[in-house]
């Protein structure tokens, strides 16, 4: 978020030092706020961490046998679907700090292995993130998942017609909703990025949802407008 801030601040602030002083404050404000945690977290475990999952969430995502989310095809999870060793291993080791760096250790030396196979399941994710993976809807009923799926395309192709609009037309006020509309999507761009390293579901991105609602809104007004006047002028005709 303090990202997207001075993202914003860019676009509306000319006056170059002024940005960089208020860029400044909203990252100092940003490291203020988790500050309180990370010295919670160091006091507790020896260690500057923010969270103690991200290890696990980091291995759920990039280990072989994970299509970037909790569950194989099969219906397993990713985790009782590791070998034997690593799982005795997990079991023996009692301290979250110490579950954190193995879950690490053992993710990065799956990815030293093979480093390509990495981007491309990174890639992958990234691409998940926006559509379905192989395994979403694994436990929905099918009618609810198809249902979804329609509603998710619909909103996608809005939202497309959205950024056209925006792009094309220079009114004044389509400047300032352009500007709005941008850092939307750069938002949704920077969060499914960083979800792309680690592991996602559907749900993930149920989140962003209401945003890409705001944002394919004036896309679908545009398009029921645009219909509006064809049949006008057929009437007219």
């Amino acid at each position: 978020m303090p990202f997207l801030s001075i993202v914003l601040l860019y676009f509306n602030i000319k006056n170059r030092k002024k940005f960089c002083k208020l860029s400044l404050l909203f990252f100092l404000s940003f490291l203020l706020l988790i500050f309180p945690w990370m010295l919670r977290n160091y006091m507790i475990h020896d260690s500057v961490v923010i969270t103690t999952v991200m290890g696990e969430h980091f291995w759920r995502g990039n280990v072989p046998w994970s299509y970037g989310g909790s569950y194989t095809l099969d219906g397993l999870t990713v985790i009782s679907a590791a070998p034997k060793e690593f799982l005795e291993k997990l079991q023996v080791t009692n301290r979250e700090i110490d579950q954190h760096r193995l879950f690490l250790e053992d993710a990065f030396n799956y990815i030293m292995i093979d480093p390509l196979h990495f981007l491309k399941k990174t890639i992958k994710k990234f691409s998940y993130f926006w559509s379905f993976s192989p395994t979403s809807g694994l436990y929905y009923p099918p009618t609810y998942f198809y249902f979804y799926q329609g509603y998710y395309l619909l909103l996608l192709v809005f939202s497309v017609v959205t950024e056209i609009h925006f792009i094309k037309n220079k009114s004044p006020v389509n400047a300032f909703l352009k500007q709005y509309f941008l850092l939307l999507v750069f938002f949704f761009v920077s969060v499914s990025f960083i979800f792309s390293f680690f592991y996602l579901e559907m749900r993930h991105r149920w989140a962003l949802e209401p945003l890409l609602i705001s944002l394919a809104s004036p896309g679908l007004y545009l398009f029921f407008n645009k219909l509006k006047r064809s049949f006008s002028a057929g009437n007219i005709s």
